[in-house]
């Protein structure tokens, strides 16, 4: 009797070591979505110092959220980290407006809202038009915003070359994600361009179509919750913060003194 309760026993612990090594894939398994991005190949596309540091701030508090995770970091222009992102020598490219590009290039937007964006219009303080009144207007912007605009665009060969035709009134306006043309703009020097906000947008990231998309999107998803759970600062930054304008102006060769 002591001898097959003894063999019973030994079968029942049998059968329990084999279940739980079933298990022990499957756990895994379930986990490696999360896992599976050791590494976010980011491409930052502002070239303004105070920009870039809260974009790298806003990526680091989302890779933050995934234990042993980092974040490596790559300047460049849209136009090249696109191209990039299509090679899969990228895994997302911020900031990127939403939904311009179509069918034509290789990525997609991720499934969470990021942060919060501002879209600029600048325009002539000699020659003002309106956010409101740009229908029928000689306005310019770049090739991301293009086909989100509600009505017919040229597209800007670069904010320094947009800002000098609008210097010259050689068009009414030009549209930037903000960030993207300030330098440009702070540098040129220019005296007759007025910054004002265009349009408020939720802030996507632009990621691959590869077979490494899927898991780059869970990446986020899974960040962007738990960052909204813990509070994160360098996140709540980006969603939470308001528009601001810097512009202090000059007096314009024009402009007549204030009368006593």
């Amino acid at each position: 009797m002591t001898v097959n309760r003894m063999r019973q026993g030994r079968f029942v612990l049998f059968i329990l070591a084999t279940l739980l090594a079933a298990c022990v894939p499957i756990e895994k398994e379930a986990s490696s979505g999360e896992a599976g991005i050791t590494t976010l190949r980011t491409a930052i596309t502002v070239s303004a110092p105070d920009s870039r540091e809260r974009f790298r701030r806003l990526i680091h508090a989302l890779t933050d959220q995934h234990p042993n995770a980092s974040a490596e970091f790559s300047y460049v222009s849209n136009e090249v980290a696109l191209e990039m992102l299509g090679k899969g020598e990228l895994d997302l490219v911020i900031p990127f407006a939403s939904a311009q590009h179509g069918n034509r290039l290789p990525v997609r937007l991720c499934s969470s809202t990021i942060m919060k964006g501002y879209i600029i219009l600048y325009t002539n303080r000699e020659q003002p038009v309106g956010a409101e009144a740009l229908q029928g207007k000689r306005i310019e912007t770049s090739a991301s915003l293009a086909a989100s605009l509600p009505f017919p665009v040229v597209v800007s060969s670069g904010p320094k070359e947009s800002f000098k035709r609008l210097n010259q009134r050689k068009i009414d306006g030009y549209i930037s994600a903000e960030g993207v043309a300030d330098a440009a703009l702070r540098q040129l020097g220019f005296t007759s361009i007025h910054r004002q906000l265009y349009r408020v947008v939720n802030g996507h990231a632009a990621i691959g179509d590869g077979p490494r998309a899927e898991a780059v999107d869970e990446f986020l998803t899974i960040a962007v919750e738990r960052a909204e759970r813990n509070r994160n600062p360098s996140y709540l930054m980006m969603q939470e913060r308001t528009y601001g304008d810097w512009q202090t102006y000059l007096p314009l060769p024009n402009d007549k003194p204030a009368q006593n």
